[in-house]
């Protein structure tokens, strides 16, 4: 007998692993943006240890999310959908400060929103699934 494989098990597997590369990448755009002193971005003084500090957490919270989300895509996990929601509401708070970019921030913000969109809707679709059926 066969396992029933969870519904939402691809598109949670997909959005982690481009969880884990979007903040891989935001972790080491941002390591090479210190590395130059003092950061100007656009208009904005980057010199706060506390701005810092959650840029590089929201980089890793991103990681370990795609790292959980990648270990429970086959489980009916709440642990999943709560890490979609916070994934979320993390974007959409960011989503305020996309206008230093102007109208290529605001399209790159808006577009880079459907991957914890589609992690958290994977994840509700694994979790709103049946218990684990036996399948011919």
């Amino acid at each position: 007998m066969k396992k029933a494989r969870k519904p939402g098990k691809r598109i949670l597997v997909v959005m982690s692993i481009l969880e884990i590369l979007i903040g891989v990448g935001f972790i080491v755009f941002m390591a090479y943006l210190f590395d130059q002193g003092p950061v100007t971005l656009f208009t904005y003084q980057i010199e706060s240890d506390i701005a810092t500090y959650a840029i590089y957490g929201l980089g890793i919270f991103r990681i370990l999310a795609g790292i959980i989300g990648l270990m429970f895509c086959n489980k009916k996990s709440l642990f999943t959908v709560i890490l979609g929601i916070l994934l979320v509401a993390a974007h959409c708070v960011n989503f305020g400060h996309g206008n230093i970019l102007g109208a290529y921030g605001i399209f790159a913000t808006i577009l880079i929103l459907f991957v914890p969109i589609f992690y958290l809707f994977g994840a509700i679709l694994n979790y709103g699934s049946n218990k684990e059926k036996d399948t011919k």
